[in-house]
């Protein structure tokens, strides 16, 4: 149940909008932030022993997500355990189906390196492979994908907890619009932008500002992706 509040580490450096628009607004409710510095080996309050979150959510960047989701498998096969644990998540995604969750008996002792506590991971920056996303949630730990830009201060689209597709970067924000524009064969085109959350501008730079939103306040975010009916 993610309605109750959650303590959110943030292993985003601040000058990132990424980071300062959850702080902000907060993507999913947190009772506070605890920030992680660089140099910062042994943060008790915002790692556990191992330098790993002790905390309820974690915002971060695909590479962290890659580097932990190795580290696990790594141990994992270090131990011997790789089929056990292979056959404990397949065992899981079955009883899933009829609404039995049992990650949090099975796989506790890979848990309990986060702190025991993580429950939400959400990724942002760049584009994750789904299957890290699906790994991390083979153990308990909901992992979800978002997509935005500076200039949309950052935050388009997130998918919701409640219905999370790995290979989308979700739904945008209530009050956002998106299309997507000069769509080739496989009906992919560049991404655009409009709402509230798009910028007025570039700080004293109006041409460079025009030159970027058109009359219908669309912001063409140079990326590249396509619309399904979900």
């Amino acid at each position: 149940d993610l309605s109750v509040h959650l303590r959110d580490l943030g292993a985003v450096p601040l000058d990132l909008a990424f980071r300062a628009a959850d702080l902000e607004s907060g993507l999913y409710p947190a009772d506070y932030v605890v920030l992680v510095h660089e140099t910062d080996q042994d943060n008790e309050q915002g790692c556990g022993h191992n330098g790993i979150a002790d905390e309820g959510a974690f915002l971060g960047v695909p590479a962290i997500f890659d580097n932990l989701y190795r580290t696990i498998w790594k141990n994992i096969r270090k131990q011997g355990k790789e089929k056990l644990v292979k056959r404990m998540i397949g065992l899981n995604r079955l009883t899933k189906k009829i609404g039995l969750d049992l990650s949090g008996k099975l796989f506790r002792q890979i848990t309990s390196v986060f702190g025991g506590r993580l429950r939400l991971m959400i990724c942002g920056g760049a584009a994750i492979n789904p299957q890290v996303l699906n790994g991390i949630g083979d153990f308990g730990i909901l992992a979800l994908q978002g997509y935005g830009l500076t200039e949309c201060s950052p935050m388009g689209a997130l998918n919701p907890d409640t219905a999370p597709n790995p290979s989308s970067i979700g739904v945008c924000f209530p009050g956002f619009e998106l299309q997507t524009v000069d769509l080739n064969e496989e009906g992919i085109g560049e991404i655009c932008i409009r709402g509230d959350n798009v910028m007025m501008g570039y700080y004293q730079m109006p041409e460079e500002t025009e030159a970027v939103i058109d009359e219908d306040q669309w912001f063409p975010t140079g990326d590249l992706g396509y619309i399904d009916e979900k």
